[in-house]
């Protein structure tokens, strides 16, 4: 659903104060229109239709002419009865003239007649139109026929859930006038909304979030009650299902009841299958209405609303239909109870076996679908479930839990604790292989918590162990890590030997994911290696299988490694499209630690192309709502503390000497030589030159070890600039670093501003010599001064002091800049342009086509847009400028 204008979809599903915002200015235009207006807007129970409509008419813009009224769910309902309503609150002549029309012989074109010649701006209200009478919609039909000649505003309101395909109101709505209408839904609220009204009111976010679904009447209510996992439910909810399931006929009561006991998902084949085995019509599911999404699966809209209908049954019915459901959906396969349906079932049924046995398929279902927190769910509720029953099963959903916590919302002590618990539980067991896999995760959540050394040593525990059972898919990827923590740390050798032993393992044993993870780390080894022809198509490879084997991590590590290597040889499209892959783990409200490491990276390419603020933006978003550990979030520390030094703030030092120190803890010499560029930036930008110099040796040679491109490129770049000879890259020049070592700023800044890199273009200028260097360093002034970077402008003029070379008074921009300073949200010539552009439907590569610029040019406007208008999307943009079409003169 979205704002429609006639047939043609502007914008997806808009927020509230949106909404709001629109209505208030089309009442305003209203006040001197020649036409009239159609508003409809719809939203099932609960999500704030009337809440909406009481914010428009209390509000000052809204103080015209106006008229409210409801059409009510009444066993006999009234002819023309919202009509006659709206009649005793427009005044005596209008409200004569509506109320003697409905008594005429023509009651319907009467009626319509004495609406349309109401005054000028009168603002018609009705809401719940899927209750109206015949009479009602047959006026309401009438009148907006008419609306070209009409200035009215009609809003109608109405619930999508209420009307089925016969429903008269579909013919209606059909019918309305393209260009005088416009129609939205009210959306569910967000897991972040939800999120933040959970934490003012302390409440943990996931259990109220799933049972209502952003439903804004349930969320209210769950955090009235202070609801948490294991809860009953409030009364409001019983009382709404038991509401709900008395407009039902025995029959349908019959379905809903029996579909309440198996919890969601859905196999398609599960309604025919309970018809089957319980002697039901499966025509007879409902298929419309307040409780079901439809009747194909059967599955509710609601998990709250399946959980009231339960409470409505006795508990030993419950327990007898559970036990006749349990085995026999189990044997049914997945097209009827898929296996997170069947572990929901087992938990809700108390059977202590059956949901630990089913517990860590649930768990991969999930997981398979991108969802980390329902992983985490199931294997979080299994867990009781599994003490009682059976003590190793505890401890194997116990390490799957504490692997999908590490990831899905952050690292603790306890969780490294459980797993080294479990290590001696299985060294007491006498599996050596299970306590060698148990000391490999370990292994990975000392990898993501930064500790470098630690996990070095639990590997080497682990391979020891794993190595007494022969070639696994264990000891593969045991060898994989420590290939990988070698790397880091710049041991060529001894990563090069781990790999080498994980590919003769994986010669002689089995495993998918193990494979591509040990394929990924061969790749990243090559690039360090400088064998960069042969690594994309690898990553491909790894990307491509691991998506179609819903190996989603994985993926993630894959897009992670590309953006990375991308980013090493300074290729900031191909980083970006990196990023840009699908993914289920990085969609979604929900944050994880995948999402806080790709954002992250996103974040440092955006500083890199000029967006400053965005940048901030983006790893604030990184870094909030979860406790990533450092390997997930050292990219968006950076990004921060890199956006804070180039924007001049106060803690900018301090924030780049703690990502220093973060990166000397973990050991990773490439992450070191990222972080110490940005310190030695923040001295450059801020005078110490001869600190910045020596730490530029130091950083030249961690980059040179860990064999980073750019990083070597920028160590070298910054002795040049300081006054010194720089020392040995260990790779090859990039271009326009030989061009400024060459003395030729403006072509070293054509070079860097062809690959995305704004701020490095700014610096080349400013470190211009020779006869167009007063040239060069004011069009990196108006650059720095465009991106907001103000220890770039103090750069500047500290520079312009010691040259003679004189300043424009402070804020004189000239070119584009000056026509961004008359325009009311500050956008340029261009901008508007592709805002236009953006309103007409035109993706930002029919924009690039258009205007024979490339797609990354077109994103950088369009993020640029989104910036000085002060939102988030495209959507919203768009939404904006229909109701703002000023600022696209």
């Amino acid at each position: 659903m979205g704002i429609d204008r006639g047939s043609e979809v502007v914008t997806p599903i808009v927020a509230r104060s949106e909404a709001l915002t629109l209505l208030l200015r089309m009442a305003d235009a209203m006040r001197s229109a020649s036409s009239g207006n159609v508003v409809v807007v719809s939203g099932e129970a609960g999500m704030g239709k009337t809440r909406l409509i009481d914010d428009f008419i209390g509000s000052e813009a809204a103080r015209q002419p106006l008229a409210r009224a409801a059409c009510e769910q009444l066993n006999n309902p009234r002819p023309l009865g919202p009509w006659l309503d709206l009649a005793e609150v427009l005044g005596k002549s209008h409200g004569r003239a509506i109320a003697q029309a409905t008594e005429s012989i023509d009651p319907i074109g009467r009626v319509g007649q004495a609406i349309l010649q109401l005054p000028r701006g009168t603002i018609i209200v009705l809401e719940d139109v899927h209750h109206a009478d015949p009479g009602t919609l047959d006026v309401l039909r009438y009148v907006l026929r008419r609306l070209n000649a009409a200035p009215l505003l009609i809003v109608c309101s109405y619930r999508p859930e209420e009307v089925d395909l016969d429903h008269p109101l579909v013919s209606l709505l059909g019918a309305l006038p393209a260009e005088l209408s416009i129609r939205f839904e009210i959306p569910p609220l967000t897991f972040t909304e939800v999120a933040d009204l959970c934490e003012k009111a302390s409440l943990p976010p996931d259990p109220i979030y799933r049972l209502s679904d952003g439903n804004p009447q349930f969320v209210n209510e769950l955090l009235r009650k202070g609801f948490r996992d294991g809860d009953r439910l409030p009364e409001m909810f019983k009382n709404l299902a038991a509401t709900r399931l008395q407009r039902l006929n025995e029959a349908e009561r019959t379905w809903i009841e029996l579909l309440a006991f198996v919890p969601p998902p859905h196999g398609p084949d599960l309604p025919v299958w309970l018809s089957q085995n319980f002697d039901l019509d499966p025509r007879l599911i409902p298929a419309s209405g307040a409780l079901l999404a439809n009747s194909a699966g059967g599955a509710f809209k609601r998990e709250v609303m399946r959980l009231a209908v339960l409470e409505l049954i006795p508990q030993f019915t419950q327990a007898a239909v559970r036990q006749r459901l349990l085995e026999p959906l189990k044997a049914a396969g997945e097209r009827v109870c898929p296996a997170e349906s069947w572990f929901r079932l087992a938990h809700e049924a108390g059977d202590d076996l059956a949901a630990a046995q089913g517990a860590i398929a649930a768990a991969r279902a999930a997981e398979a679908r991108g969802n980390l927190s329902d992983c985490v769910g199931h294997l979080a509720a299994a867990l009781p479930h599994a003490l009682a029953a059976d003590a190793e099963l505890h401890a194997q959903i116990a390490e799957l839990w504490v692997c999908r916590s590490a990831v899905a919302g952050g690292l603790t002590d306890a969780m490294i604790g459980q797993v080294a618990k479990n290590v001696s539980h299985w060294n007491g067991l006498g599996d050596l292989h299970a306590a060698g896999t148990a000391q490999l995760l370990l292994a990975r959540l000392l990898t993501y918590r930064g500790e470098s050394g630690a996990a070095a040593t639990c590997v080497s525990e682990a391979i020891r162990l794993l190595e007494m059972k022969g070639p696994n898919a264990e000891l593969a990827a045991a060898h994989g890590l420590a290939a990988d923590l070698a790397g880091e740390r710049a041991e060529a050798e001894l990563a090069r030997a781990h790999l080498e032993r994980a590919l003769a393992v994986l010669a002689d044993a089995s495993g998918t994911a193990v494979r591509l993870e040990v394929e990924l780390i061969e790749a990243v080894l090559a690039a360090s290696q400088d064998e960069i022809g042969t690594v994309w198509s690898k990553l491909e490879r790894c990307y491509a299988q691991a998506s179609a084997h819903s190996l989603h991590e994985l993926a993630a590590r894959v897009q992670s490694a590309g953006c990375r290597i991308a980013f090493s040889i300074m290729d900031l499209d191909r980083a970006s499209d990196w990023l840009g892959r699908p993914n289920p783990l990085l969609s979604g409200d929900t944050m994880n630690c995948w999402r806080t490491l790709l954002l992250g990276q996103r974040a440092l390419i955006v500083v890199h192309t000029g967006q400053l603020d965005e940048a901030s933006r983006l790893s604030d978003r990184a870094l909030e709502g979860i406790g990533a550990p450092p390997a997930f979030a050292f990219p968006a520390i950076l990004a921060q503390a890199m956006a804070a030094v180039r924007k001049g703030e106060p803690e900018a030092h301090k924030a780049i000497s703690e990502c220093v120190e973060l990166a000397q803890r973990m050991g990773s010499k490439r992450r070191l030589a990222e972080a110490l560029l940005g310190e030695i930036e923040y001295l450059a930008l801020n005078g110490h030159r001869d600190k910045a110099s020596e730490l530029a040796k130091t950083c030249g040679q961690l980059a040179v070890e860990s064999a980073d491109p750019y990083n070597s490129n920028l160590a070298a770049l910054w002795m040049f600039r300081l006054g010194h000879t720089p020392q040995d890259l260990g790779a090859a020049l990039h271009g326009a670093v030989s061009e400024e070592f060459a003395g030729e700023g403006g072509a070293a800044a054509a070079v860097w501003l062809g690959g995305g890199y704004r701020f490095n273009a700014s610096l080349a200028r400013l470190y211009t010599v020779g006869t167009a260097a007063e040239a060069e360093f004011l069009e990196a002034l108006q650059e720095l001064q465009a991106m907001g970077a103000l220890a770039g402008i103090a750069l500047a003029g500290s520079l312009a002091a010691e040259r003679g070379i004189r300043l424009p008074a402070q804020g004189r921009k000239r070119g584009p800049y000056r026509a961004a300073r008359s325009h009311p949200l500050g956008l340029t010539r261009r901008e508007v342009d592709i805002l236009r552009m953006m309103v007409d439907g035109e993706s930002n590569r029919e924009i690039a086509e258009r205007l024979g610029r490339s797609l990354r040019t077109v994103e950088h406007h369009v993020s640029a847009i989104l910036g000085k208008i002060g939102i988030e999307s495209r959507v919203q943009a768009v939404l904006y400028a229909v109701a703002n079409p000023e600022i696209l003169d």
